[in-house]
């Protein structure tokens, strides 16, 4: 696996779009945590105020981060605080 490879792609496209996710896959945790590493220590994607790189494996648990979207209040909130009436019966596929 040529990590230099997907750091450089990774930078390629983060400083071409100006905003959005990537995600990458990598066949195990040693690859993960050094392509992390990489990432932490790059000018452009190790700056905590414009990435956020999140090492994830399914033997691991993730790490908390901040909610990136806000909750919505009760007057953005088109449904308002009322639960959904349940589906009639002759309505249930």
């Amino acid at each position: 696996m040529d990590l230099a490879l997907a750091h450089r792609l990774i930078k390629l496209v983060a400083e071409s779009q100006p905003q959005g996710a990537i995600l990458v896959f990598l066949p195990g945790w040693f690859h993960i945590t050094r392509l992390q590493e990489r990432l932490t220590q790059c000018a452009v994607l190790g700056n905590v105020k414009t990435s956020l790189v999140l090492p994830l494996h399914s033997q691991v648990r993730a790490p908390p981060f901040p909610n990136p979207t806000p909750t919505l209040g009760p007057s953005l909130d088109p449904f308002g605080s009322a639960a959904l009436p349940p589906i009639p019966p002759c309505a249930r596929k």
